[in-house]
């Protein structure tokens, strides 16, 4: 399975590769124009963002427009108590970021204290590299969003709200479900929104 897992990686991670600056900001827009409208984003007041990477969907254009409406908006950083889980800090755009050990960029951890409780998170945007009908998700395969989340599936609260955001093209047939995945509520590309 994971060599399967692998393909589908190398596969999809190719065709972001190859998407010219054009289509990135294409798609972008186009997720941006449905995200603004979902209720659950617009009820959000404290929603976690990513940067994007090689080629993800990128947010940016939802994290100016949170901002400017005086959502409180926060990014991952790899939590330095937990190892293999993530912490979420403040973030504001033009804040100082430093790369993490996998070259991804982060806030600054001046105390680990200034990070937000996970559950009091209203929603948050996760990357993925693939994705099924059903909601699952492929990440890089370092499984951090996965432990992370993996209170959700012993809460009733069900909070936060995790939305996906990526390429149509990066949808897959099916997606082999595994004890520690947690699925997303919503999946939103450039052509589509899927949701539970």
């Amino acid at each position: 399975m994971n060599n399967s897992k692998n393909k589908i990686r190398q596969h999809i991670r190719a065709e972001r590769c190859a998407l010219s600056l054009v289509q990135q900001n294409n798609a972008a827009n186009q997720v941006y124009e449905q995200v603004i409208h979902l209720p659950r984003y617009r009820f959000s007041q404290h929603i976690a963002f990513y940067l994007s990477a090689q080629n993800e969907l990128n947010p940016e254009r939802i994290l100016l427009e949170a901002h400017n409406a005086g959502k409180k908006c926060y990014l991952p950083v790899l939590h330095s108590q937990k190892i293999g889980t993530l912490c979420f800090l403040p973030y504001a755009p033009g804040d100082h970021l430093v790369a993490n050990r996998f070259g991804i960029l982060e806030p600054v951890i001046d105390d680990v204290k200034n990070h937000i409780p996970i559950w009091q998170l209203d929603l948050v945007f996760v990357p993925l590299v693939a994705f099924d009908e059903r909601l699952n998700r492929l990440g890089m395969g370092k499984g951090y969003y996965d432990r992370t989340f993996a209170f959700l599936k012993h809460s009733s609260t069900h909070k936060p709200y995790l939305v996906g955001l990526a390429y149509h093209f990066q949808q897959v047939d099916q997606l082999s479900l595994e004890a520690h995945d947690i699925p997303l509520d919503v999946i939103v590309t450039e052509r589509r929104m899927l949701s539970s």
